[in-house]
């Protein structure tokens, strides 16, 4: 493996073999156009015009008409174990979940009007296909991940679920608390409070109270998130201290 010195400080990473092909060129970072994943871009001469070439695409010879993918979502990883020629409807499935969802799971959103999670999948840019209702977040990740390797085979995206993630059943009520990571338990009749870090649930405990669930979320992003914590009563925590 060798590592390619690029601008702003970052590093491509190429195959010993590949040096011969990428070494000639001046090699510079650049983003995607959603300003996320980095890649590294030079300028040489396509059929008479100069214009620019990603690295990747260089290393494989993939035609204008395909799209090249890297496997762990590094755009600056172009060991050829990394890269694949595929088509674009292949080269999306291989995207990691959106931000902003009710969900960190690909595939997965929280269903209100049922209370329960949902987890769909859509194949060659078709309607979504249903693929049912859990009452735990993560069984409808996993419901996913069949579906997944089904459909896609090795281009599929599987979600990761990190070990000892807490399963919760969904039988609250979110937007019924005022609070930060408060919900109604409407099974139970109690208030739950929950924190979610690194990817992990972490259940914090039942209450009568409201603002007990409430205090006791903050204890928890104190913890987990220290300075960086967004609070329901900061001011008592300052008081506290």
């Amino acid at each position: 493996m060798i590592e390619i010195p690029l601008s702003r400080g970052k590093i491509a990473l190429i195959d010993d073999e590949d040096y011969a092909l990428i070494s000639p060129y001046k090699w510079w970072a650049s983003k995607d156009r959603s300003g996320k994943l980095w890649y590294a871009t030079t300028t040489l001469k396509i059929q008479e015009k100069w214009g620019h070439m990603k690295m990747h695409r260089l290393i494989l010879g993939a035609p204008l008409s395909m799209d090249v993918d890297h496997c762990n979502h590094d755009g600056l990883d172009n060991r050829r174990q990394n890269l694949r020629i595929c088509s674009r409807t292949e080269n999306n499935r291989n995207q990691r979940p959106l931000r902003g969802g009710t969900s960190i799971f690909k595939g997965v959103h929280f269903s209100r009007d049922t209370g329960s999670w949902a987890a769909q999948i859509s194949k060659g840019g078709g309607p979504a296909t249903h693929l049912g209702l859990f009452a735990t977040e993560v069984e409808a990740a996993e419901a996913y991940n069949r579906a997944a390797v089904e459909f896609y085979g090795e281009f599929a995206e599987i979600n990761h679920i990190p070990e000892g993630i807490c399963p919760i059943i969904v039988c609250r009520t979110w937007g019924t608390s005022k609070y930060r990571g408060v919900s109604w338990d409407r099974k139970k009749r109690k208030w739950v409070s929950l924190i979610q870090h690194k990817h992990k649930v972490y259940f914090l405990g039942q209450f009568d109270d409201e603002v007990e669930a409430a205090i006791a979320y903050d204890k928890a992003a104190r913890h987990y998130k220290g300075h960086m914590a967004k609070l329901n009563f900061p001011k008592m925590e300052m008081n506290h201290e």
